[in-house]
């Protein structure tokens, strides 16, 4: 009996949910043995989709910040391109991780530039400098 292009999908993503970590060892070796490969299909990728990443990106931040209210929390600005997000205990090692489907939005604060430039400031100067 033919199977429909469906079936023979869902029965090569069984297979490889059965057998991930094999999959997963034989990429990482494949690429630690021809790191010029990589290079190579990486430059031909982003040369065939330009924009695929970035079209990505742009919909994950404003997914991110229409969860986080759509405007500043501080002073209620609300013009997109003056939104930046703020981490509210710091993030030294990743700089973008609030873009992974799974990250705890509750971590962030959106802010306009300015009122996120003051919290730096006062954050960096305390409260004993004028802001004025």
């Amino acid at each position: 009996m033919a199977r429909t292009r469906e079936e023979i999908l869902e029965q090569k993503r069984q297979y490889y949910y059965n057998n991930r970590e094999t999959f997963l060892k034989r990429v990482k070796e494949y690429r630690e043995k021809y790191p010029e490969k990589r290079k190579i299909y990486t430059k031909n990728y982003r040369r065939k989709y330009p924009n695929k990443n970035r079209e990505w990106q742009e919909k994950r931040t404003f997914e991110v910040i229409n969860n986080l209210g759509g405007k500043c929390n501080k002073c209620g600005y609300s013009k997109i391109p003056a939104l930046v997000f703020h981490h509210k205990k710091g993030n030294k090692e990743k700089k973008r991780d609030w873009m992974k489907k799974d990250y705890d939005l509750n971590k962030l604060l959106l802010l306009c530039a300015n009122c996120h430039s003051l919290i730096h400031y006062k954050n960096k100067y305390g409260t004993k400098k004028n802001l004025n």
